[in-house]
């Protein structure tokens, strides 16, 4: 939330709330709390690591990025800016979130459920307009660019019709960038949860069996990050769900007795 705070977010979001409404709730019904809840806390982690939770939790991708390097600059709801000379007008394009790392530009655009909300041309928009910036503002680097749709995508689409969705963006870029590496990926919140369950659960068990030389790595951090994000994620609506075939799972380490108590063994 500070993010969303330093950046004027939250202004007047909450004049018009009525009395009987919780603050939990109205808190929950906004995208860009949810996105500083999630990316906010992400950045925290190791380059590498924020790029293996992209690839992981991706319904679809064709990029071909595996090492980031460090991350350099990061900023919540750029504004990127051009001027419109036959209109005398300043344009502004406005991505969720721009992070910058050692060998990739990653441009996050967000949306708040994970029905079909995200807009194509919006990520074309906002890939020009990127793009544009640096022309103007001269910086001088070929790093590819990742385009991360998180959330909004649906679940219609086939990995063919992303493709097809992507490979029209690009075309459309190359005819005033042809140079430019550009890559996608698209992923729902869920997945993003699923995701972090499960590196949850690695790290957990990695941390049960450690060697003896396992102490340089102290994963305690990690976790509590991780933990951080799922609660985030539940406060929003986004839940994980598990199927009566799993309880067993979970319940294995109960002993039932015939009036329904129960002990742990």
């Amino acid at each position: 939330m500070l993010h969303a705070i330093l950046k004027g977010k939250i202004r007047g979001l909450f004049n018009n709330i009525q009395e009987e409404v919780p603050w939990r709730q109205a808190y929950s019904s906004y995208e860009d709390f949810l996105t500083a809840s999630v990316i906010g806390r992400m950045i925290y982690f190791p380059a590498d690591f924020f790029l293996k939770i992209i690839n992981s939790s991706s319904i679809y991708k064709n990029h071909q990025i595996f090492y980031a390097g460090n991350l350099e600059y990061y900023e919540f709801w750029p504004n990127l800016l051009i001027d419109e000379e036959s209109t005398n007008m300043v344009l502004r394009r406005q991505p969720d979130v721009l992070l910058k790392f050692e060998n990739v530009d990653i441009l996050i655009e967000a949306k708040r459920n994970d029905d079909f909300l995200q807009n194509y041309n919006q990520w074309s928009d906002q890939l020009l307009f990127y793009l544009k910036n640096k022309e103007n503002n001269e910086v001088d680097e070929s790093n590819p660019i990742l385009f991360w749709a998180l959330g909004g995508i649906g679940s219609a689409h086939t990995g063919e019709q992303w493709q097809s969705v992507f490979d029209k963006i690009k075309l459309d870029i190359s005819r005033s960038y042809p140079q430019e590496n550009i890559g996608f990926a698209v992923s729902s919140w869920k997945n993003i949860l699923q995701c972090l369950i499960r590196m949850k659960n690695s790290l957990i068990d990695f941390k049960k069996n450690k060697d003896s030389l396992s102490h340089v790595f102290d994963n305690t951090n990690y976790l509590r990050i991780i933990d951080d994000i799922i609660e985030g994620l539940r406060l929003h609506g986004i839940r994980e769900l598990h199927f009566l075939s799993e309880v067993n799972k979970y319940c294995k380490d109960l002993n039932f007795d015939d009036e329904y108590s129960f002990k742990m063994k």
